[in-house]
């Protein structure tokens, strides 16, 4: 999630061979995320989770911390288990705090997540009232958040390392897309991060901003009063911002909150996967930061009714995200689209904790924009989706 993107990764350096027909090199990969992108130190504490589909990545991870002086600890996702759990539990167990997750936050000097997707339909099925009841159990940790102070990294932004069963729920071709996702990976963070810091030095505390989009979008609102984060290779990049140093792979992007009570207009959204259920064309009418209606092709009522059964400040528009990477782009005929991507516009309502902003809500979900064109203060910053 980030709370939604909820952990990170990046690197600053090439993190895997260039024959990326192959499984990338995985020992590359640790020693960077270990000691360029985390830097690692003796005596830290690791927690490295993942699914058991990843595990010879999560190896190398362990190993690699380990030589770095640092103390592993593994954590396995077993989506499978999880699903069960959520379906089988009360919900009056599910919404009760995780003491020991707290305890992990406060205590765990860094966490890296390397997951993947093999079953993209496992959730679906699951009633809205489960997962409004599991989402209550993080309101201690939303609380303690803002104040955490470990570092994190997150290996996939959107559907997290490639694999053929999610490449065909996205109607991509899967060897394009992991040929992509690795050389996004692969990229020239040094460059990504001079451009990341010029966009953002244009993104000033109540600067106007102006959204439009070739699908319909057209939507006016305030920057809020944080300043703007660019994810570019290093954790130590937020390192003096408010909250924990995050990272996601691949990288590039510059993100930054939206006032709550500005926005005016509307969002024009043409596909979403929510849920496990797709959503098209989907229609937000914002009135002064929330929203007054909405609309979809279909499946509009599970959107609905996640809202309904959220909690805090929820439908509000709250951040904003620039993506910056050259080598990641929309596939055509595919729905794929993430943050990094180059000249793609994310906006989100919901939970903006992991921006440094201070809207908390148990809910949140990023909307993406191809083909859009952002101006703040009158300066054009992205064009019908490319980058100015």
């Amino acid at each position: 999630m980030k709370i939604l993107k909820l952990s990170p990764i990046i690197l600053l350096v090439c993190l895997c061979s260039p024959v990326f027909s192959q499984d990338p090199d995985y020992r590359s990969i640790s020693e960077k995320i270990v000691n360029t992108t985390l830097k690692v130190q003796p005596g830290e504490s690791v927690f490295i989770s993942g699914s058991s589909d990843e595990l010879d990545l999560m190896e190398e991870l362990y190993v690699t911390v380990s030589k770095a002086g640092g103390k592993p600890i593994l954590g396995i996702d077993i989506p499978t288990a999880q699903k069960r759990a959520v379906m089988e539990t009360s919900n009056d167990y599910l919404s009760s705090p995780n003491k020991f997750g707290l305890t992990m936050m406060k205590e765990v000097d860094c966490f890296i997540n390397v997951n993947s997707v093999e079953n993209p339909d496992l959730f679906k099925d699951v009633p809205e009232e489960k997962l409004a009841a599991f989402r209550q159990s993080f309101q201690a940790f939303n609380e303690v958040y803002p104040s955490a102070d470990f570092r994190s990294v997150s290996l996939g932004q959107v559907g997290g390392i490639p694999t053929q069963a999610y490449a065909k729920s996205i109607g991509a071709d899967y060897t394009q897309l992991k040929t992509m996702f690795w050389e996004a990976v692969d990229t020239d963070y040094k460059a990504l991060l001079a451009k990341g810091k010029k966009i953002a030095a244009s993104m000033k505390n109540g600067s106007s901003a102006h959204l439009k989009s070739t699908a319909g979008t057209d939507i006016t609102f305030t920057i809020g009063n944080t300043d703007a984060r660019t994810n570019c290779g290093r954790s130590e990049e937020t390192a003096d911002k408010s909250g924990p140093s995050e990272s996601w792979l691949p990288a590039g992007e510059v993100y930054i909150t939206i006032d709550p009570t500005s926005a005016n207009g509307t969002l024009v959204v043409p596909y979403l996967d929510f849920r496990d259920h797709d959503i098209s064309n989907l229609k937000l009418t914002f009135k002064n930061g929330t929203i007054s209606s909405m609309e979809a092709d279909e499946n509009i009522q599970v959107l609905e009714k996640a809202l309904n059964l959220s909690t805090g400040i929820k439908n509000a528009l709250s951040y904003l995200d620039i993506g910056l990477n050259p080598d990641s782009h929309p596939l055509e005929g595919s729905d794929y689209l993430s943050f990094e991507m180059g000249g793609v516009i994310t906006v989100g309502v919901g939970s903006n904790l992991w921006a440094g902003g201070g809207v908390v809500s148990d809910f949140g979900v990023s909307f993406h924009l191809p083909n859009s064109t952002l101006a703040i203060d009158g300066q054009e910053i992205v064009v019908n989706g490319s980058l100015k």
